[in-house]
């Protein structure tokens, strides 16, 4: 259903070339069709159709073509008849409504402040959140380096305070569980390759 409609220009659109594939015309003569419809300028159809061009993969010519929104298709199919031409009218009122669906749920997600004091109110928030991230971050990162420096020695206990949902007996653990210590006498001992790391 996403291959019938795209978005340009902020509208659901689809194009002739779509239209000829998917109701099995030609596509002369779906051009011959919105050409008939842009006979009048002034009835407001040239609003509902854009002329481009595109390039055919065989030949690499050149050849026009029509953007259309919503209006303009149900303009040009309105005459389509055949045994699928209601199904596939149905396919393409899905997928324009699918994709209007779409579009709409993003909006809501987003909304532009309506006044310049909301808006300012907005850009605060948005500051006095980066600022508490970079806190954060200078904090762990301290908190890291005073960890890894061989300076300094801390406990599994003192190393297990800086994780959330840690213990001593967890660190321990997982340094017994990777062979880099070993439980002898009441207490931990690092194994031959780690006893020159500065642990």
């Amino acid at each position: 259903m996403k291959d019938l409609v795209t978005i340009q220009s902020n509208q659901i659109v689809t194009t002739s070339l779509v239209v000829s594939d998917y109701f099995d015309k030609k596509h002369k003569h779906v051009l011959e069709a919105i050409d008939s419809l842009l006979n009048n300028p002034q009835d407001g159809t040239h609003e509902m159709f854009k002329e481009e061009t595109y390039k055919h993969p065989q030949n690499h010519q050149e050849y026009r073509m029509f953007y259309m929104n919503r209006d303009g298709w149900m303009l040009l199919v309105m005459g389509f008849n055949g045994k699928k031409a209601k199904e596939l009218k149905i396919e393409f009122i899905r997928a324009f409504n699918e994709m209007g669906k779409q579009i709409a749920a993003q909006n809501d997600n987003f909304t532009l402040p309506s006044t310049y004091a909301d808006a300012l109110e907005s850009l605060l928030q948005e500051v006095r959140r980066n600022e508490v991230l970079e806190t954060q971050n200078a904090v762990l990162s301290s908190e890291n380096n005073a960890i890894t420096s061989n300076d300094a020695l801390f406990t599994a206990y003192d190393i297990a305070k800086t994780f959330k949902n840690c213990s001593a007996i967890k660190i321990n653990r997982i340094l017994k569980s990777k062979k880099i210590i070993f439980h002898k006498g009441g207490a931990y001992h690092l194994y031959k390759d780690y006893q020159d790391k500065g642990y």
